[in-house]
């Protein structure tokens, strides 16, 4: 850092320019990150009580800086001709928003990927690091139906009763307007999803399609002055869309049309939603109906995505809805897949279906989310977009909501089976299932599953991690964490939940025999 008055010239007493400096004066310095009263919160770097040169000069550690204070403290009259800063290194965030990119027709999004590197300035010269440092990345996409994210707004003033209302006119016609005709800009919600969550590379796009343009947010930040990241390229999977439309809803099997006691404001509609207890295994009815034009492949697959494990019970085909037999089902803990290529849905052959499975979920609002493909081609796949999908069906959603007396709760349910079991080697009954449900938390929080003899000694820790709400299951094998068998008796699982907003605890009793 460098300061100084006029350093050449007198004024008309002779008196040199140069002599007024200051001579005493504190330096501080803000980052920007920091406000107390919607001012920067400053940290002192150098306070001068006696300056005795002209050219004040100072070196500091390298650090991020966005404003600079200078307080002087002497009364001597002074002057600033010039106030230079000399450092190097890299800004802490750099934002990129890319312009919106039209793919020339609708598509369907796969996966995106991009190559990164982070780099460090070392003696002058950029160093790859092995990883990313203390830089990070966070890409956003969203995608659309037409050309601008934004909507605008003309004032327009009724002549007769001076009123103002606003008008939608294009972008084009919008910046031509005077400025006091120029109304709002706002964000077109029907026609542009919102910003998605930072992606992961290699992350399947989860974002409505299939849309005919997307547009690109790259965020890169860095803890350290000397480091920063680079991307190198990035890569979007696009395809034609195996049908124009494909829209879904669920609902409880036995019951169509919920009664209107737990719903959502959807874009100013009131969708009323199916409810559950947190937990409850039910029987879920998913129904699909698409628009397919005579150039489209169609589809003869559907994933539905599922929060716990599900059981496939049926699937139903046609108008009326007919049970038809799939040719192949496959399940995991997080979906269900079926796959019907001996009745797929085409031009010709546009039927609605309905999925018939049993699950539960422990969250409320869960989005059951759904993708269908054609299995006989290279297409990506299509997401099922809410809608109304069956006629007979109110729910026109793809989320299930909990029951008002779920509400609050945390801890659902603790099953033992057996309660009794006898860990002696034989092969029979030697281990416990301790089944459990945690609901209303979507984020990973601490959970403990313990082991404590009557006399409130802790035996065993089953599980002691942080994980989101769901149903799980730990088994005891009747041993110590010393792995001792324990003595017969009866012993308390206690089950811990720390949601953030307080602990929840249950306990049940089980017994160890020989």
């Amino acid at each position: 850092m460098v300061f100084f008055p006029r350093q050449e010239g007198t004024y008309a007493n002779g008196k040199p320019f140069s002599d007024d400096f200051v001579r005493k004066h504190r330096i501080s310095v803000s980052d920007g990150l920091t406000y107390v009263n919607e001012q920067p919160l400053f940290t002192l770097l150098r306070d001068v009580p006696v300056n005795p040169n002209s050219v004040f000069t100072m070196k500091f550690p390298q650090q991020f800086i966005r404003f600079i204070q200078l307080r002087v403290g002497s009364r001597s009259p002074f002057e600033i001709a010039e106030f230079e800063l000399y450092g190097n290194g890299f800004v802490p965030r750099a934002t990129y928003r890319s312009q919106v990119i039209d793919l020339g027709e609708v598509s369907n999004y796969g996966t995106i990927s991009w190559a990164q590197r982070a780099l460090e300035l070392v003696d002058g010269e950029l160093i790859e690091l092995p990883d990313l440092g203390q830089t990070s990345v966070a890409v956003r996409m969203k995608t659309g139906q037409d050309d601008s994210p934004l909507v605008h707004f003309q004032k327009v003033i009724d002549d007769e009763t001076r009123a103002v209302s606003q008008v939608v006119v294009s972008e084009a016609d919008y910046n031509k307007l005077p400025s006091g005709e120029k109304g709002d800009i706002e964000d077109d919600a029907d026609n542009w999803s919102p910003w998605s969550l930072p992606l992961e590379s290699g992350q399947l796009i989860p974002l409505p399609s299939p849309r005919p343009y997307f547009q690109l947010q790259i965020i890169m930040e860095s803890q350290s002055v000397t480091q920063t990241v680079r991307i190198d390229s990035l890569r979007i999977e696009h395809s034609l869309p195996p049908a124009a439309a494909v829209v879904g809803e669920i609902s409880l099997a036995d019951e169509p049309n919920p009664p209107a006691d737990i719903g959502v404001i959807d874009k100013d509609d009131a969708v009323v939603l199916p409810s559950i207890d947190g937990g409850e295994e039910v029987l879920f009815a998913y129904d699909v109906r698409a628009i397919i034009n005579n150039n489209q492949n169609g589809f003869d697959a559907l994933r539905i995505d599922t929060p716990t494990p599900a059981r496939f019970v049926g699937l139903q085909m046609g108008d009326p809805l007919e049970p038809v037999e799939p040719d192949r089902v496959s399940a995991d803990d997080r979906s269900i897949e079926v796959i019907f290529t001996s009745n797929k849905v085409t031009f010709d052959n546009n039927v609605p279906l309905r999925v018939l499975f049993e699950g539960s979920t422990v969250v409320f609002g869960t989005i059951f989310t759904g993708t269908v493909w054609d299995t006989q081609s290279d297409i990506l796949g299509q997401p099922v977009l809410e809608g109304d999908a069956n006629f007979d069906v109110s729910t026109n959603s793809l989320r299930v909501a909990l029951t008002q007396k779920s509400v609050g709760e945390i801890v659902r349910a603790i099953e033992f089976n057996p309660s009794v079991f006898t860990p002696n080697g034989d092969g029979i009954n030697d281990l416990i299932a301790i089944k459990y449900t945690v609901i209303q938390i979507s984020e990973p929080k601490p959970i403990e599953v313990a082991i404590y003899d009557l006399a409130g000694r802790l035996v065993r820790v089953l599980a002691d991690r942080d994980q989101p709400g769901g149903i799980y299951t730990e088994m005891w094998d009747g041993r110590s964490d010393t792995d001792e068998a324990v003595p017969p008796g009866s012993y308390v699982v206690s089950l811990s939940v720390d949601s953030g907003i307080g602990n929840f605890r249950r306990v049940g009793v089980v017994g160890v025999a020989y």
